[in-house]
C-alpha cells in the first residue's frame, strides 16, 4: 500500500540518517518534498555514509538534505547541533529520532509545548545521571507519533 503526502515547504530532523531505517526515512521523506536536517554521529563511517546519501538528495533536487554531526547521547553536542539546525532553517517541523545509542540517546525525549508560548516546543531529556537539557526550536505545530514494529 502506498500513501501519497506532500511535505513542500516542511523541515524534517532525522537522527542516526546514515544507514538503515534512518537513511531510508530519509528518501521516503525527501520524496515527499521534505527538506531534511540528517544527523550522523560520526564515527565508524558514518559521515561517508551520509555524504553519499545527502549527494545523492540533493542531486535529486537542489539544497535540500543538509548534514549535522552530533552524537545524541553528548548533551553539548546535540545542543550545538539544534542551534546550528535552528540558525540554518529557523524552526523543523518533524523530527525523525532514529539514532540508537546503548547509552542515552539525549533527544529520546519527554516532549512539552512551552507555557510561554505553544509555537515553541521543549525537547527535555533526562540522562542516567539525571542531569536536565531542554532544546527548543521555533515551530508553528509539534505533533508527536510513535512507531512500532
Amino acid at each position: 500500500m502506498s500513501v501519497a503526502i506532500d511535505l513542500s515547504g516542511k523541515t524534517v530532523l532525522i537522527t542516526g540518517a546514515s544507514s538503515g531505517i534512518g537513511a531510508e526515512t530519509a528518501r521516503v521523506f525527501h520524496q515527499a518534498g521534505a527538506t531534511l536536517a540528517l544527523n550522523h554521529p560520526g564515527f565508524n563511517g558514518t559521515a561517508e555514509a551520509i555524504a553519499e546519501l545527502s549527494g545523492t538528495l540533493n542531486s535529486e533536487r537542489n539544497d535540500s538534505a543538509f548534514v549535522f554531526e552530533a552524537d545524541v547521547s553528548d548533551a553539548s553536542a546535540v545542543q550545538q547541533m539544534m542551534l546550528a539546525i535552528q540558525s540554518q532553517f529557523g524552526e523543523i517541523d518533524y523530527l525523525i529520532n532514529n539514532a540508537h545509542r546503548k547509552s542515552v540517546n539525549l533527544l529520546d525525549p519527554v516532549v512539552k509545548t512551552s507555557k510561554a508560548s505553544k509555537a515553541k516546543p521543549v525537547l527535555t531529556s533526562i540522562s542516567k545521571t539525571t542531569e536536565r537539557s531542554a532544546f527548543t526550536l521555533p515551530t508553528k505545530k509539534l505533533s508527536t507519533a510513535r512507531l512500532s514494529w
